[in-house]
């Protein structure tokens, strides 16, 4: 049965992806280090393509979808606040070192303008990069909520080209800033709603052969190349929309099996890499500096490492505390 399949090659991949999300935001000091980057964005559309595929399982019915649209929805909330307060804790500890005046930094960005890009587009370069994925999820999940809720999810598939199509109009064509293209309705939807689709139509994927999805993966990272030359900034590319899409299905198909602590990091400590890599990113540089040329070319490795190891530390803190909140209302009741 297709509900009983781990799919543990995704969990791999989120891991992969991780570490691709943390090179987007540590640059390496290399002749075409753009081209690194612009490569490594194909990690957002896979992600969010992942949470589309797993929201529904084990589910198909209109009640069990609501339920499980509401549980994630107060479990992405949960993370987003943490996300928020620990880069204001983070941020304004970076400012201390620095001999400034703590949460400067975040009142000089408060206006009206940065409020309506927060509403309206996700914008959070003013607290951290990450948080706008995260209100991104949250903005789609109400959508969700509503096409389901009124039976108008499968009548909704045709947004998925139009609005990738509209992401890269936008970004190659009229060249908008990168927060009008990395947003909910033009990144997070479309690729959410993807990976719903293929969950919900696996007939769709099943015939396409590994090597056709290599040649997706490889020949996307190619295009990324050539676009990069051209568009450099963009939040998403023709080129790594291909090797996204590819390297997503080839998860789905995937049939191996890796090891336990695989699955156990993908599922679990992921998260915590993705929200917290930019906080290790700044501490590190502005505690330890960087002191030669080894250490440069090597950092988006040693944040990943220092990012994997905080946010495995921060997963076993947050069980332990929801066990003890669990054994106290069971000796309430």
């Amino acid at each position: 049965m297709e509900e009983q399949k781990n799919y543990q090659t995704l969990d791999f991949i989120r891991i992969v992806a991780s570490f691709f999300v943390v090179l987007v935001h540590v640059h390496l000091p290399i002749p075409h280090a753009y081209y690194t980057m612009a490569w490594a964005r194909f990690a957002v559309p896979v992600f969010y393509m992942i949470n589309g595929f797993f929201l529904f399982r084990g589910t198909d019915d209109k009640q069990g979808r609501l339920k499980n649209i509401k549980s994630t929805f107060l479990k992405i909330g949960r993370i987003t606040l943490f996300t928020v307060l620990f880069y204001v804790i983070s941020d304004t500890l970076v400012c201390l070192i620095q001999g400034q005046h703590p949460l400067e930094w975040l009142l000089s960005e408060m206006n009206i303008k940065t409020l309506t890009e927060l509403l309206l587009f996700n914008h959070t370069d003013f607290l951290c990069h990450v948080v706008w994925y995260l209100l991104a999820y949250i903005y789609v999940l109400g959508i969700l909520y509503l096409l389901v809720r009124f039976n108008l999810l499968k009548r909704v598939w045709f947004l998925i080209p139009f609005l990738i199509t509209a992401n890269i109009l936008m970004s190659e064509v009229i060249k908008l800033e990168w927060f009008y293209q990395g947003n909910w309705l033009i990144t997070a939807l479309p690729f959410i709603l993807m990976g719903i689709y293929l969950r919900d139509n696996p007939d769709f994927y099943k015939n396409i052969s590994k090597p056709v999805l290599w040649i997706m993966i490889l020949g996307g990272s190619l295009i990324t190349l050539v676009e990069s030359l051209l568009h450099y900034g963009q939040v998403l590319y023709l080129g790594t929309i291909a090797t996204a899409i590819g390297l997503f299905i080839l998860g789905i198909k995937s049939e191996l099996v890796w090891p336990p602590k695989i699955s156990f990091a993908g599922r679990k400590v992921t998260i915590y890499i993705f929200i917290i890599h930019c906080s290790v990113r700044d501490f590190l540089y502005v505690v330890f500096g960087i002191p030669n040329w080894l250490v440069v070319y090597f950092y988006p490795i040693i944040v990943f490492v220092f990012a994997a190891m905080i946010g495995y530390l921060i997963y076993r803190l947050n069980t332990s505390i929801q066990k003890s909140i669990g054994r106290r209302k069971a000796l309430i009741k």
